[in-house]
């Protein structure tokens, strides 16, 4: 019968159950929804009416936020795939989240998620777990689940993030997250730890991943626990938040000599005044040994200082393409020369309190392919001119600078092919010096250049 009614008709009942505007953004009317999987001609129907409400990026991460919209997904995702839509391929990530919520709410959350992942989604490739032991979080509920959905789906899984709060020194406690992590080892090619104890049982499952890409360690208690030599021989990506003062610097020198294609090294603290977990030493040894690290973040690290600059960042960085040094407030100005940083394309300075305009011209005179510069705010009212930055257009309300094709100022210093001195001003990008003090400092140049050439 459904088959047979008038489009006109099915549209007035559809505008019925359309939500009032302005639609939020996250939201889906599930109503309306619902009827329109009531087969596929009601729903070819109403997809223009759904084009303009839904925001279809919603099904990429399920992360809703309690049980009765998870089972309500669950059940749009089952009766789309019944009718040969594929609302459920559209799934890449999925949440489960066991914080601060009890046993008989969790099982409805899980009941939902298991429902989802029987579909079996071609496309879910992030798997997010939050936890949290201070509340009770039913591990007895959690473990099965997670193992069961996960021995059909484990060849599309290939990140994970597991974020753990509270008491996570119990071997109880973690036994369902090492299972989880042994499930898909295989071919697991990106992990994530935040705020995670590790025991000797998860420290064995990720020797497992041998095929892993990236490790991001966000403020881990890993009791000197971290291989020596990491069995990653295809790591890309390394980075370390540390957490408390455990030393990883073994292991940072291991993965110089394991991780021979690793093209990306963050290290943080919270704090300069927080004894640095890698010691300087140790970092020297990466830059040298890695000829294809491209990439590093140095957060608030209280060695990374003028000595550190001229020792070691400086004559070992000449494969660097990115560099931020963020926080690192005892950084200053060493001698910068072309050989040091010819690749640099990146440099952040946030935080870099004792930086001036010095610093910021050496980079730029040595460094000629550097693009973007992301400087401290106090260098924010410095002259333009000061810092180098002609070629350099900064972005609105933050103190970002982005190199623009066609924008130079040539001084004196410039000569055409036959020898003589050559002066010229080309301004683009919408950028005008007339009425400031860079310009007025430009003109007069132009006028010395001019009375030389007379």
């Amino acid at each position: 019968m459904a088959l047979h009614l008038n489009p006109a008709i099915l549209r007035e009942v559809f505008l019925y159950l359309v939500p009032p505007k302005p639609f939020a953004p996250y939201d889906i009317p599930f109503d309306l929804f619902v009827c329109t999987l009531v087969c596929r001609a009601w729903h070819h129907d109403a997809r223009p009416l759904l084009d303009g409400i839904i925001n279809y990026a919603n099904f990429h991460s399920l992360f809703y936020h309690n049980s009765t919209e998870k089972n309500r997904i669950a059940q749009l995702l089952a009766e789309s795939k019944r009718n040969g839509l594929d609302y459920h391929k559209m799934v890449v990530r999925m949440i489960i989240d066991a914080t601060y919520v009890n046993e008989s709410e969790f099982e409805r959350e899980a009941n939902a998620l298991d429902a989802i992942l029987k579909l079996n989604p071609p496309n879910l490739i992030e798997l997010l777990v939050y936890v949290d032991f201070l509340a009770g979080s039913p591990a007895t509920t959690l473990n099965p689940l997670l193992i069961q959905c996960l021995q059909s789906l484990s060849p599309s899984i290939k990140r994970i993030h597991l974020q753990v709060q509270g008491d996570a020194t119990s071997q109880a406690n973690h036994k369902h997250l090492v299972d989880l992590i042994s499930v898909i080892a295989p071919q697991l090619l990106a992990i994530k730890l935040s705020r995670f104890t590790l025991d000797s049982d998860i420290v064995a499952a990720l020797r497992c991943c041998t095929e892993l890409r990236e490790i991001d360690l966000d403020h881990v208690n890993d009791d000197h626990r971290l291989p020596n030599v990491p069995p990653w021989p295809k790591l890309l990506v390394f980075k370390y938040a540390q957490s408390g003062r455990a030393a990883i610097t073994r292991t940072v020198v291991g993965l110089a000599k394991s991780c021979r294609h690793l093209n990306s090294f963050t290290f943080e603290t919270d704090s300069v005044a927080v004894l640095p977990a890698i010691k300087d030493t140790a970092l020297a040894a990466l830059l040298q040994d890695l000829p294809e690290l491209r990439r590093l973040r140095l957060a608030r690290v209280g060695y990374v200082n003028r000595a550190f600059l001229a020792e070691i960042l400086l004559p070992r960085g000449a494969a660097l393409e990115h560099i931020d040094l963020e926080g690192c407030s005892s950084l200053s100005l060493a001698a910068i020369e072309p050989h040091h940083w010819p690749a640099l394309k990146s440099l952040q300075l946030v935080g870099c309190h004792m930086v001036g305009a010095r610093f910021v011209r050496a980079v730029v005179d040595a460094c000629p392919a550097v693009e973007v510069l992301v400087l401290p705010d106090h260098l924010m009212s410095e002259s333009k001119s000061e810092m180098g930055l002609g070629a350099f257009q900064r972005e609105r309300k933050v103190n970002t600078w982005s190199r623009v094709e066609g924008l130079h100022v040539l001084g004196v210093d410039d000569k055409d092919p036959s020898g003589k001195e050559v002066v010229e001003m080309s301004v683009r990008g919408g950028e005008s010096l007339r009425g400031s003090g860079s310009f007025r400092k430009v003109w007069k140049r132009v006028r010395r250049a001019l009375s030389k050439t007379e």
